[in-house]
């Protein structure tokens, strides 16, 4: 598995690019690449979805990491709705490959909270289709100049969730939750700015 890794990325390794340097970074990009080419080639269509984060680097084998990942709010009836709004904190650490500090690979685990808001003039802000759960995720970061960089993610994992439309048992009156299977990051394509 590494020598496979390092044979796809080579050619990416002699491109003129510079040591990323700081210790804290932040970036921005947007985050379901995957499922926006994917939903190219059948009717469901997904919309664009973007991702702000921050890390930390703790050490030179931990770094901390704090994400928000959101789609664009539409206006419906007098209200304005933020559907897939994703909050996660997480670890993740390095995989050493290369001498240089031009590519970055990392792999490590979020913990994450999901709701969509709606704001309207009765209600000034509202929140539901909550859920919860875990993600695993791999990346990898390519050094540009001035302590910018192109960086890539994927991630996968599960949670429980409210129905998507904040339906409640008939019989019981209670919200109902379920298990599934999620990636807030899905071929994330983005920049970060080492500082």
């Amino acid at each position: 598995m590494r020598k496979l890794l390092i044979i796809i990325l080579f050619p990416i390794s002699i491109i003129n690019a510079q040591e990323l340097d700081g210790i804290n970074s932040v970036g921005f990009g947007w985050s379901n690449t995957g499922l926006i080419i994917g939903s190219a080639f059948n009717e469901n269509k997904i919309k664009p979805a973007f991702h702000i984060d921050y890390k930390n680097k703790y050490d030179s084998t931990k770094h901390y990491r704090f994400n928000l990942i959101f789609e664009l709010p539409f206006r419906s009836n007098n209200a304005t709705t933020f559907e897939n709004l994703y909050f996660s904190i997480g670890i993740e650490k390095p995989i050493l490959l290369f001498e240089e500090n031009k590519i970055n690979l990392y792999y490590g685990c979020d913990i994450y909270y999901k709701m969509n808001l709606r704001k309207t003039k009765l209600y000034p802000i509202s929140s539901y289709a909550s859920g919860f759960g875990v993600l695993a995720l791999a990346g990898f970061e390519l050094g540009l100049k001035n302590n910018y960089s192109f960086c890539s993610e994927i991630n996968f994992g599960f949670g429980a969730h409210q129905s998507e439309d904040g339906s409640a048992d008939p019989n019981s009156g209670l919200i109902l939750w379920y298990l599934d299977r999620r990636s807030t990051k899905n071929i994330s394509l983005g920049f970060r700015k080492y500082i």
